[in-house]
């Protein structure tokens, strides 16, 4: 089973794709962005944007695990910093696989991290998360609520998904 979390800054992701790892024992991959910008000394580019996305795609080096981010994260993040994304990275989006993805709501307080970067318009890029899912036509749950509502959801999805659970 491959599932990853998605959605603005700030909306759950890293704990609830923790408890899933926890929860269904599959390998946790934490989002690679943060590893990388916590080792450049300058201003992050689009280059630094392709180079996490490629970093992110072979940290995925498992059939089943858990994402804490994937790649929409990173072509919306590129979009609203540097304009149109580049081909390649559109194109990791289509070659990328996951059983599930679950949108997270930005309806928590946002909680300031050096790397955070929009704590205002959350609910705007919520919408573009959701239109890009649709566009691809991934399948997907919006998640929302208090943490004890996520993570029933989330795992009512995945129980009640055999074929997620039997791969």
């Amino acid at each position: 089973m491959r599932v990853a979390f998605t959605g603005p800054e700030c909306s759950g992701k890293t704990e609830l794709s923790k408890w899933v790892s926890k929860s269904f024992s599959l390998p946790y991959v934490p989002e690679y962005a943060r590893s990388y910008l916590e080792e450049i000394n300058h201003p992050y580019t689009a280059e630094d944007l392709m180079q996490i996305a490629k970093g992110q795609l072979t940290s995925w080096d498992t059939e089943d695990f858990v994402a804490d981010t994937e790649m929409l994260v990173i072509l919306i993040w590129f979009e609203e910093k540097f304009g149109e994304a580049p081909k390649e990275l559109i194109e990791f989006v289509k070659d990328t696989h996951f059983d599930h993805y679950f949108l997270c709501k930005p309806d928590i307080p946002w909680v300031y991290d050096r790397l955070r970067e929009n704590p205002h318009d959350r609910d705007r890029l919520f919408d573009i998360y959701k239109k890009y899912l649709e566009a691809f036509e991934l399948p997907y749950t919006v998640i929302e609520g208090d943490f004890e509502s996520r993570e029933k959801r989330v795992a009512e999805v995945i129980e009640g998904d055999g074929k997620m659970l039997k791969r």
